[in-house]
């Protein structure tokens, strides 16, 4: 039988512990075991009471195709104005200024964009199984009974999104990871 022996138990208020165990106090490894006992217990307690830390910027849709280097910045703002940056070069709109046609590319989703004074056309980029080809354009607005035609326009771009000013109504197009947005 051990003198002097403590008699160390973990549990819950309310629940017995299962396992007890004795210790000597006078082994030299006791003091040893208890304090190692008491520093994971107090490590443990210390990361479950810890702020969680912030989540990682989102990647709107789909990753990225970068090297891991630029996902590790320190400061989200400045990851997400890098991505936001290189989205809008990957997306941008470009052509003739003053009436003419406007082009763009959405490599995320395999199609061209080409935007006229009729409207935008979208069409199959690549070796598509099937190409395909689709003319969106606007003739008017309002309800039923009450259908306003629209005035003519010209495209005008900015980044990545294209506008019709129709007078009142201004059409809209944004080229972006998830597709091409329409608004009005």
């Amino acid at each position: 039988m051990v003198t002097g022996a403590a008699v160390v138990g973990i549990g819950i208020r309310g629940i017995r512990p299962r396992a007890r165990f004795a210790v000597d106090p006078r082994h030299p490894l006791a003091l040893l075991l208890l304090v190692t006992l008491a520093a994971v217990l107090i490590a443990g307690l210390a990361t479950a009471l810890r702020p969680a830390s912030p989540p990682p910027p989102p990647a709107a849709g789909i990753a990225l195709p970068v090297s891991s280097g630029i996902s590790g910045l320190a400061d989200p703002a400045l990851y997400r104005a890098i991505d936001e940056a290189f989205a809008k070069g990957m997306f941008a709109v470009t052509g003739a200024a003053g009436g003419g046609s406007l082009t763009a590319r959405n490599p995320y989703h395999g199609f061209d964009l080409n935007f006229d004074s009729s409207g935008p056309r979208i069409t199959s980029r690549g070796e598509a199984a099937a190409p395909w080809s689709l003319r969106l354009a606007l003739r008017g607005f309002g309800y039923e009974g009450a259908v306003q035609p629209v005035q003519d326009a010209s495209p005008v771009a900015s980044v990545n999104r294209v506008e019709y000013r129709r007078g009142l109504l201004t059409e809209w197009y944004v080229n972006g990871r998830m597709g091409l947005e329409q608004g009005f």
